[in-house]
């Protein structure tokens, strides 16, 4: 679905992401580093989140972020998908919730531009661990540099699948991204945000594709790409051929039994892609103008013509230029194309 809340404008798009780095159940943060480009401005900060619980359909959406060791905010999420029945443990079925929060205010200031920022994430699931299953956490950072804007879009959600599930649980719904055609080839980068179970020992691959004028374009995460349970992850330069509206990406549990696939959950896509240039209209109407011609010497000349350019006819009052004597030669043409020089023969 799109994104619920206003976009800034920008033209970058940064994302991080991590899990709990103790096993499933564990009271501790979430920890993630961040990298931003040189010469850039934050311009909105929006964190994501997930958390998977056992025999409990709804979690506090509290959330506490600190910044390089200095608590920044205490937030409150918004559920943009969830609860969801996944799969079952200990007897128990397991629910998955999402959430979003924007944290530009509280967040934007404290990231160090041009270099890391280290990041802990703290849900108030981590003090349940009876019920926790497990959790992550992602950021999607909207920038602004040097260079014209691009276009922005962001999608978000819950979605979950695993190969051996079936119907809805068994693949995720493509994304669909809309934009206004260009005269002109252009490149996309696509960002996700994706829950990924996989362990240190056995990795659990999830397949990512994009799909751009009939081609799809697939990458793949070999489990534990960022962090054991949650991914983030660039797929880049993907053709938009000329007069192209739209793109679609989607996630798809790998089908493998070694390694087995992942069981996932999408929540975040986002698209970065050059805006439209605006076309440059030429000014083609009729104009007149005029050269002045002087013979400065040493002998007379006949035959005179002037050569204005494409586009331009010239009429000269006399052929025929005497020593010292000149003469004005009148000019018509199209004003779009016409320069203000012209070559005399004779």
């Amino acid at each position: 679905q799109p994104i619920g809340i206003p976009l800034a404008e920008g033209n970058g798009i940064a994302v991080a992401a991590a899990s709990p780095a103790n096993v499933a159940g564990c009271a501790c943060p979430i920890e993630m580093t961040l990298t931003l480009p040189e010469d850039v401005e934050v311009k909105q900060v929006l964190l994501y989140w997930y958390t998977a619980t056992k025999g409990q359909t709804t979690v506090d959406e509290a959330v506490s972020v600190t910044v390089e060791g200095a608590s920044a905010a205490n937030l409150r999420g918004t559920n943009i998908g969830g609860p969801t029945d996944f799969f079952s443990a200990d007897g128990q079925s397991v629910y998955f919730n999402s959430f979003r929060v924007d944290a530009t205010a509280e967040v934007a200031s404290l990231l160090r531009v041009g270099g890391e920022t280290e990041l802990a994430v703290e849900l108030s699931l981590a003090f349940q661990p009876d019920v926790a299953v497990e959790s992550g956490a992602g950021l999607l950072v909207i920038t602004e540099g040097d260079g014209p804007r691009r276009h922005i879009d962001v999608r978000e959600g819950q979605d979950l699948a695993f190969f051996r599930f079936e119907d809805e649980l068994q693949v995720t719904e493509p994304q669909r991204f809309v934009f206004d055609a260009a005269p002109y080839d252009r490149e996309a980068e696509v960002f996700l945000l994706i829950g990924s179970e996989g362990t240190p020992q056995e990795p659990r691959p999830n397949d990512m594709f994009v799909r751009s004028g009939g081609v799809d374009y697939p990458d793949r995460c070999n489990g534990n790409c960022d962090s054991l349970w949650w991914d983030s992850h660039r797929i880049g330069d993907i053709p938009i051929t000329a007069g192209a509206t739209s793109i679609e990406t989607w996630v798809e549990s790998t089908v493998s039994d070694d390694p087995l696939g992942a069981s996932l959950n999408w929540v975040v896509a986002a698209v970065l892609l050059p805006e439209v240039e605006p076309e440059i209209s030429l000014a083609r109407e009729a104009a007149s103008w005029s050269y002045t011609v002087r013979n400065p010497g040493p002998v007379d000349l006949v035959n005179v013509a002037v050569l204005g350019g494409p586009n331009v006819t010239v009429t000269c009052q006399e052929a025929a230029l005497a020593v010292g004597v000149e003469m004005t030669c009148d000019a018509q043409g199209l004003a779009a194309y016409h320069a203000n020089a012209a070559w005399v023969y004779a």
